[in-house]
């Protein structure tokens, strides 16, 4: 669609091959695709570059915070944006370490309670150039388990560890196989009480089965 200029009560079309202002001389077709090619290009060094300042700035932990229990202890690291990390055990002393990748740490590290019977202490450093690290000093061998969770009303984007006792888990998997073999034993004992040709009647059946 050509476009037109307003010039001394005219309308000029500025596409057309004749159009030039006073004193001026005509483009060349080659000299127009030339410097649209040189625009072109530099418009696509510039997002290039904006795109490749944003994936190389890194995100920030905003925030540090401790929740623990008798059993358990739950760590929670709210970040700017999703993050890769790593986490493994160090022993003699004991310790969980987390490293998190490209990521920046300006707060203050969160006070440990005395009454929290999983970690002693927190620090902080950087192993290299591209990762942020943080050591939990261990009361006790714990068990681990990390997942990430996506922002919600409340919070942002959030890397979670769990930190769990492994006499806790051995007494709760007792108590499942414990409450199993009961369940089935009492199932058994109804059946063998049922009359001759008979059914057990649906209240006993319901109470051996554990949902009453």
């Amino acid at each position: 669609m050509p476009l037109f200029l307003l010039n001394n009560s005219r309308i000029l079309n500025i596409r057309s091959p004749n159009f030039r202002s006073p004193g001026s001389r005509p483009l060349s077709s080659r000299t127009l695709r030339k410097g649209l090619l040189v625009a072109a290009c530099a418009a696509a060094g510039l997002l290039w570059a904006l795109a490749a300042s944003s994936a190389e700035r890194p995100q920030q932990v905003e925030n540090l915070r401790l929740w623990h229990s008798p059993e358990r202890t739950r760590v929670v690291f709210d970040v700017s944006a999703n993050v890769n990390h790593r986490m493994f055990i160090l022993q003699n002393p004991l310790r969980l370490v987390v490293d998190i990748e490209n990521v920046d740490f300006s707060i203050k590290l969160p006070q440990i309670n005395p009454d929290n019977k999983h970690i002693s202490a927190i620090r902080s450093g950087r192993p290299d150039s591209k990762s942020l690290r943080f050591v939990f000093e261990l009361k006790q061998p714990l068990k681990t388990s990390d997942f990430v969770l996506s922002p919600n009303e409340l919070y942002g984007h959030r890397l979670v560890i769990d930190l769990e006792e492994q006499g806790i888990l051995a007494m709760e998997d007792t108590s499942t196989n414990t409450v199993s073999s009961l369940l089935a034993t009492g199932s058994a004992k109804n059946q063998e009480r049922a009359p001759s040709g008979g059914t057990v009647p649906a209240l006993i059946q319901k109470n051996a089965s554990g949902s009453a």
